[in-house]
């Protein structure tokens, strides 16, 4: 049987060709951070494997991008649901700070870090479309703790009623299937 659909963003071949291709993944980046004023991606590399060593838990990034800043940005396109999800985010996003500095340089040569999860679901069930998440002190909730790692979370579900017509092509792909 030959099959006559053809895979939507949401399989992994798709989503690592499509990002790998400097103008569409800059394009997507500038709608998700307009404030980062991007001109360039310097650096695409996909299915970036993380690991360094025999005795960590092995991760692999879909897509790992760099601007001329020096940013890294991890795309991650994720279509089942996992109680560990939160965990995975906090892991992928730790995972990149890591990879940025060599032994002996200072701390403040870390490298800003993003990492934008495109989930097929709502992952937090609050029914919003953009999770946004950075660190803040909880009490006065006014203190930003500047660690320079960003977590962004997309959930197609939302649907297209939000109005934020910057990211009606983002929502598009919210039903396709592999």
């Amino acid at each position: 049987m030959v099959r006559t659909e053809r895979p939507g963003i949401t399989n992994n071949l798709v989503f690592g060709h499509v990002m790998s291709i400097k103008r569409n993944c800059l394009e997507l980046l500038r709608r998700i951070y307009p404030e980062l004023n991007l001109t360039d991606v310097e650096e695409i590399i996909s299915q970036y494997d993380g690991n360094s060593g025999f005795t960590e838990k092995r991760f692999r990034l879909d897509i790992l991008a760099s601007d001329k800043d020096g940013n890294l940005f991890d795309l991650e396109m994720q279509t089942s649901t996992l109680m560990s999800l939160p965990q995975r985010m906090q892991y992928y996003a730790t995972g990149m700070n890591k990879m940025t500095l060599k032994p002996g340089e200072h701390y403040d040569k870390l490298r800003t870090t993003h990492a934008i999860f495109f989930c097929t679901f709502d992952p937090f069930g609050q029914g919003e479309g953009v999770y946004d998440f950075d660190f803040h002190d909880r009490k006065t909730r006014t203190i930003r703790f500047d660690a320079g790692m960003h977590i962004k979370v997309f959930n197609s579900k939302h649907g297209l009623e939000s109005g934020n017509s910057k990211f009606l092509g983002l929502y598009e792909w919210r039903n396709c299937s592999d």
